[in-house]
């Protein structure tokens, strides 16, 4: 019955499962073998996200639009649905969407807003379909207005046959007949194109030592993580541990969806998920790097 599943829950969430404390934060949030709790289910949401549980970042992030047992705030609920949308999640990429589109709890941004919308559409979200047709004619209907405030001596009837375009991303969106092209067939221009995203959660010390590499070698963070994780699978480097840390900060890796498919079988091979296993790669690669600078620092210094 609900009550003893719940039991069982209660147990692996003690154990630190993050999918049973999300599972137990649903059943706060509806009353299902348990006393209806807003407040409980933020709070096991809340630890279930912390261990990057994508449903559960989701879910804190609606807590914290609707003011569901913490107090409102759209910036937290962007901020989270964000984290979500890095893993893939359709309705968070919808929600970080409507959030560009709107300006709540960020910046307005029509072209962020397309960004997330198309990502949303294209796993076959239907209002991110409708939000994306809604845009296009806001931005035409700004770009009409504008034109008009600028050129208030214009010919009416020579305006009337001036074509109004979209910015360029949107015009090609909006003139196919499905406004998005079908995302289970990619064409050969897009196939390698960095689309895939890996959350990727870190120490803030850690995330400072790879910009810093990174800056050193001339090249930037991803172009960096992405040498790591070729070079880690094509050499087929056995992954070392490494002591445990506090990950305050959290990152969007862009990986092409092959370089994502090697990653995620190279990570299963050592039984690791590519999240786990991509951080002892760069602790690795930046151990190695200080390496190499202390014995260039050495030569130069006998030289």
């Amino acid at each position: 019955n609900a009550e003893k599943a719940f039991e069982y829950l209660s147990s692996a969430a003690a154990q630190g499962f993050a999918a049973a404390k999300y599972t137990i934060g649903f059943c706060y949030s509806v009353g299902d073998g348990v006393e209806q709790s807003a407040e409980k289910a933020f709070e096991y949401f809340s630890s279930a996200a912390a261990q990057g549980h994508v449903d559960a970042e989701y879910a804190v992030g609606l807590c914290y639009l609707e003011d569901r047992g913490v107090e409102q705030s759209a910036e937290k609920a962007f901020e989270y649905f964000s984290f979500a949308a890095a893993q893939g999640h359709v309705d968070a990429e919808y929600a970080v969407g409507l959030c560009y589109f709107e300006g709540r709890g960020v910046m307005q941004s029509a072209e962020k807003a397309f960004e997330y919308l198309s990502l949303a559409a294209a796993q076959g979200h239907v209002d991110a379909k409708q939000k994306l047709i809604e845009l296009a004619e806001d931005l035409k209907n700004e770009v009409n207005l504008r034109v008009k405030e600028e050129n208030p001596n214009l010919d009416r009837n020579k305006a009337s046959k001036t074509k109004i375009k979209p910015p360029q991303k949107l015009t090609r969106a909006y003139r196919r007949k499905n406004e998005l092209p079908n995302p289970d067939k990619p064409s050969d221009s897009e196939e390698n194109r960095a689309t895939e995203k890996l959350q990727l959660r870190l120490s803030e010390e850690l995330l400072n030592n790879i910009d810093k590499v990174a800056n050193n070698l001339g090249i930037n963070r991803t172009e960096w993580l992405q040498s790591i994780i070729e070079t880690n699978i094509a050499n087929n480097i056995i992954p070392q541990k490494f002591p445990e840390f506090q990950a305050t900060k959290s990152i969007a890796v862009r990986l092409s969806p092959d370089l994502m498919k090697s990653l995620k079988l190279t990570a299963k091979t050592h039984s690791m998920k590519p999240s786990a296993w991509l951080r002892t790669a760069l602790h690795a690669a930046l151990a190695d790097y200080d390496n190499k600078q202390l014995l260039a620092n050495n030569i130069s210094f006998e030289n």
